[in-house]
């Protein structure tokens, strides 16, 4: 696995490479930002807490790389969203009931009913953060005008408006595959 050598070269990696998702239903030429982030993270829980309106409304499509490295759970809440039928609205659902009394609609699978190929995919995403040298999440990958940019931590206003649009669709059952 090649370590990308700029932020523009990570984001083309996070597109073509990585298992990813978009949150929401974006609007033609909405800004995209690849959230790197751990079910079981609480700063991954605060950040959507932080973005959902923008991603329900289509104002970012928010691309989801889940990279379970925190516990065994979150392999088990990342494989079960991505196994599950909208995993955009099950991921929301999931991180907003740990900011707010919403419950969750993801239903975390047992593990003898996660697909292989889905851990397989969920692997290949850590590995692939790892060769880069992401240290935790949340972490951020966009592209500006100036080209791309990484960010860790908290979200900046700055993400929000110099993120530019990208092209691609989600990778689930595609980019799960071994």
């Amino acid at each position: 696995m090649a370590k990308a050598q700029t932020a523009s070269e990570m984001f083309q990696q996070a597109t073509d490479f990585s298992v990813w998702f978009s949150a929401g239903t974006p609007k033609p030429g909405a800004p995209a930002i690849y959230f790197i982030a751990d079910p079981t993270c609480p700063y991954c829980a605060k950040a959507v807490d932080i973005l959902a309106q923008k991603v329900k409304a289509g104002d970012i499509d928010l691309r989801v790389i889940l990279a379970p490295i925190r516990s065994q759970q979150a392999v088990y809440e990342a494989a079960s969203v991505l196994q599950s039928q909208n995993p955009g609205a099950d991921f929301l659902s999931h991180e907003l009931s740990k900011t707010t009394s919403n419950p969750s609609t993801l239903k975390v699978l047992a593990p003898a009913e996660i697909n292989p190929d889905i851990v397989r995919g969920l692997q290949r995403n850590v590995e692939w953060i790892r060769a880069n040298g992401v240290q935790g999440v949340p972490f951020w990958i966009y592209t500006t005008a100036e080209g791309g940019k990484v960010e860790f931590g908290e979200v900046k206003d700055d993400m929000l408006t110099s993120a530019l649009p990208a092209r691609g669709s989600g990778q689930v059952a595609q980019g799960a595959q071994p």
